[in-house]
């Protein structure tokens, strides 16, 4: 994915393993690695990305230090997605209101892949999402996430991964929360932690969000 004005940790490799992130690719270039984005995305693959991720990618504008990286861990049974975009200043001409944004997504069900690693299929049963915002305004902390289940099966993009709610209707837990305003609405907090794949969102898991090795 090439970005104007951007610091790639690694290049697109035409297939297998890379040999720096260790993530790898396939043969359409459908590649996902681990970026730092400082500007503007400016190719087609990384725009679709973001987009995917209802993102705004055309002007993506950050303070000094900013940036936006994004991680990708593979596994035969859980697809595990990271992200965190620190000091987004605006996004496509509209002010952001998240100084450090930490987002996690946890595919569970069946992934294979071909004999080099390219991704080449998933069956899901379970879908978790969960983000932890700190406020440019005045610092204060809000959070929210879900849970989808259901049985979708077949998935051959990554792209198609990234819209739970039109993989899996089935939504059966939702929370919010607005610590600064002292609101909380949606289902108790605690019973997120009922569900298999709340494993990979260990309380305080956003102070280290890139930790090796979920999977």
């Amino acid at each position: 994915m090439a970005r104007k004005g951007s610091r790639p940790k690694a290049r697109p490799s035409k297939g297998g393993k890379d040999a720096v992130t260790g993530l790898f690719s396939n043969v359409n270039g459908q590649r996902i690695g681990t970026d730092v984005t400082y500007s503007e995305i400016s190719s087609s693959e990384g725009k679709a990305f973001y987009e995917s991720l209802n993102d705004m990618p055309e002007d993506r504008v950050f303070s000094e230090g900013g940036s936006s990286m994004f991680e990708i861990e593979f596994g035969k049974t859980a697809v595990i997605f990271t992200r965190q975009v620190v000091g987004e200043i605006s996004v496509d001409g509209l002010r952001q209101s998240s100084q450090n944004r930490r987002q996690r997504v946890a595919w569970l069900g069946d992934f294979t892949y071909a004999k080099n690693g390219a991704f080449q299929k998933a069956n899901l049963r379970e879908v978790a999402e969960w983000t932890y915002v700190e406020r440019w305004s005045d610092g204060e902390i809000y959070e929210w996430g879900s849970v989808d289940r259901g049985n979708a099966s077949g998935l051959t993009s990554l792209m198609t991964l990234f819209n739970p709610s039109l993989l899996m209707p089935g939504r059966v837990y939702d929370f919010w929360a607005d610590y600064g305003e002292n609101r909380i609405g949606g289902d108790p907090k605690q019973n997120f932690y009922n569900f298999e794949s709340s494993k990979y969102f260990e309380n305080g898991w956003w102070d280290n969000p890139f930790a090796p090795n979920l999977v």
